[in-house]
């Protein structure tokens, strides 16, 4: 299934020595609000406030953006995703990426409120991330699980993540855990809760702050 994108317009009027000048930048972009089976995306793709899109098989060229409230599952049915550009989700509800699913770009989560439905938690596994993870200031209701595969998160295997991963800032107070995962450069953690726990990363740049063990 091929997805129709629109073009959203921004208008910029500058004015100089009394001569204005339109500059007009078009970006084609479409929205995520349910399930997306084996779609084809040839642009970005946005999920708006309050909306849970799951991605199950597929590609999207462009870049997947959450919006504040919304959440995005990637990869959900047992079916890999591609994401041809970068994921950014800020304020989201939740956030998930699994299954042989892989993201050119990269991950930068910042500020999520919940776990992933029908979970305890939000899962990063058995995919694999072409540049860096970031996950920074997540509130107390949002808890990951990063390649760990014991109870309750049961990942297949960890992320293959080519850039850093970078956990930092997050609240979450059911489990918060970063196992078994191939990382090219740093990975680093500070200011978590205090049940953060990991073992089996390889990284590349080194372990630092709360992963300095792991």
């Amino acid at each position: 299934m091929r997805m129709r994108c629109l073009k959203k317009v921004f208008c910029a009027a500058l004015a100089l020595t009394a001569v204005f000048s339109l500059t007009t930048i078009a970006r084609a972009q479409t929205q995520c609000t349910s399930t997306l089976t084996n779609a084809d995306v040839p642009c970005n793709l946005t999920v708006p406030p309050g909306a849970t899109c799951i991605l199950d098989g597929g590609t999207v060229t462009g870049s997947v953006f959450v919006e504040s409230t919304g959440c995005l599952i990637v990869g959900q049915g047992g079916h890999s995703t591609t994401i041809g550009g970068n994921i950014t989700a800020t304020d989201a509800a939740c956030l998930s990426i699994g299954f042989g699913s892989s993201v050119a770009g990269n991950v930068t989560v910042t500020g999520t409120t919940g776990d992933t439905p029908g979970h305890t938690f939000n899962f990063l596994c058995n995919s694999s991330i072409g540049g860096s993870l970031d996950i920074e200031n997540s509130g107390a209701g949002a808890n990951w699980c990063i390649g760990y595969s014991g109870s309750p998160c049961s990942c297949a295997a960890g992320e293959t993540i080519h850039g850093s991963l970078t956990f930092d800032n997050n609240a979450g107070t059911t489990i918060n855990n970063i196992s078994d995962n191939a990382i090219t450069g740093a990975l680093s953690c500070s200011g978590n809760n205090a049940n953060l726990a990991g073992s089996g990363n390889t990284a590349g740049g080194g372990k630092f702050g709360q992963c300095s063990g792991f």
